[in-house]
């Protein structure tokens, strides 16, 4: 049977109507058609799935219990438009369902909208859902999203689960409650059911006894994280309230067929810098995904440096399924990009856990006076930021370079691409150069900041 899951965010209070299954809940799983998306501003793309195959039984078949279970698979949703009108609404929070800075909660009239995915140009599309293939409602803003206002962000976990025995499961907002030390983290379906809840707002509190003595129903749930692998894992429990008390009546780890996780998280450049930073965590054998949009021809370097643990670095171009494979060390990438896309950028976990630092830069290319007159560009670098600039060099050209700044704390660095060749050290710590390029090829202008942001004035010229 198809499911649809619609979340409309509708606020609960107390645990009767946490364990209620009758409820009027925020995600109300019904039948419905699959997935129907139309393109967005960006090429509408299929979301990637990775890691393994899918099991074979649709949503809602009981997994053979003496068969090995299959590899999960581990869907990436990209926002995708839903077509339609779309109706009138606005966004005051990051979404309590998927805690990213991309997804948002929302509301259109009196119903609220929890998550929320931002499709450019005003729009936003809510409530989807890939495991059932519900394409989820436009939004059009009536103000402006604000600035995001998440304060502990977790990107790769998942916040949608289909376990080994069809039960759909959505990840817990707000308050929930604790169960032998372990906190609720996902409402599921009973495998036949038709009633599962995502939102628990106001649900539980150590406080809320009365609530708690006033509950019967049972509730199956997710106790703590799901456990990431070839087969990921998670604790099944049936909760229900005993005595004023969470507990419950049966637990047990299994397998999970399909976790959906994202968005992947969208890589925009501040205005005027020449590369975005990321530093993050991985449980061992999970991954998180970036994605940028960038022109054929472009010049992209990506690296990745893990303080603990190991990782490698995927790039794939979501149109064309491009490749670009990373060096040796998996943690390095650099070139030309083949084609005008959205470019995905995976780090994943090698092994154990890893905490990581992933740096993704595209130089602007340096559109050169004619002979003899410098070009001359204008720039504001941070303590810690570098601004790279790309100078299509010839052999044997003599190319003159200086940067100034107000107080003289602008440095300047120049290297080949992609030979790394240095002709001016950062170490060296100087303001100017002047010489014969060695070879043919692009070099990069590196500006940096001695101790303190800057303004600064660049002039290349050529001699």
């Amino acid at each position: 049977m198809d499911h649809r899951v619609s979340c409309h965010g509708a606020v609960l209070v107390g645990v009767s109507a946490l364990l209620t299954l009758a409820l009027a809940s925020a995600c109300a799983i019904d039948t419905g058609p699959r997935e129907a998306a139309v393109a967005t501003s960006r090429p509408a793309v299929a979301p990637l799935v990775a890691v393994a195959p899918a099991a074979t039984a649709p949503p809602g078949t009981p997994a053979l219990s003496n068969a090995a279970p299959a590899p999960t698979k581990v869907i990436v949703y990209y926002p995708l438009d839903p077509g339609g009108d779309g109706r009138a609404g606005s966004c005051w929070s990051n979404s309590l369902a998927v805690p990213s800075r991309d997804a948002w909660r929302c509301n259109a009239g009196n119903e609220v909208l929890d998550p929320c995915f931002d499709l450019g140009n005003g729009r936003l599309v809510c409530g989807p859902n890939p495991l059932t293939g519900q394409p989820g409602t436009l939004i059009r803003l009536s103000e402006p999203l604000s600035a995001p206002n998440l304060v502990a962000e977790k990107p790769s976990n998942p916040w949608l689960l289909e376990l080994e025995d069809g039960s759909l499961c959505s990840l817990a907002t707000g308050a929930t409650g604790q169960v032998d030390g372990k906190r609720i983290n996902y409402l599921c379906s009973l495998p036949g059911s038709s009633a599962a809840s995502s939102n628990f707002n106001a649900a539980v509190s150590n406080s809320n006894v009365a609530a708690r003595n006033s509950s019967t129903a049972e509730r199956a749930a997710v106790l703590g994280e799901p456990k990431p692998g070839t087969v990921w894992t998670a604790e099944k429990a049936v909760v229900a309230s005993r005595e004023g008390k969470l507990v419950a009546l049966s637990s047990s780890v299994v397998p999970l067929r399909t976790v959906v996780k994202g968005p992947a998280q969208r890589v925009l450049f501040e205005p005027g810098a020449t590369s975005a930073s990321f530093q993050r965590t991985l449980q061992a054998e999970d991954f998180q995904d970036f994605v940028l949009w960038a022109f054929a021809g472009q010049t992209m370097i990506v690296d990745v440096a893990a303080p603990k643990g190991e990782v490698s670095l995927d790039i794939v171009g979501r149109s064309t399924g491009d490749e670009l494979r990373p060096d040796g060390s998996a943690r390095h990438w650099q070139g030309k990009l083949p084609a005008t896309q959205d470019y995905r950028i995976r780090v994943a976990a090698r092994g154990g856990p890893a905490e990581y630092q992933l740096v993704i830069t595209i130089p602007a290319t340096l559109q050169l006076a004619p002979a003899g007159q410098p070009a001359t560009l204008k720039g504001r670098v941070k303590p810690g930021q570098k601004v790279l600039y790309l100078l299509e060099g010839m052999a044997e050209q003599r190319v003159a370079v200086s940067v100034t700044s107000p107080e003289g704390k602008a440095l300047l660095a120049i290297y080949g691409l992609p030979d790394g060749a240095s002709l001016v050290p950062a170490v060296a710590r100087t303001r100017s150069w002047e010489g014969v390029l060695p070879q043919q090829q692009d070099y990069v202008i590196e500006i940096g900041s001695e101790g303190a942001a800057s303004d600064y004035t660049l002039q290349v010229a050529v001699r």
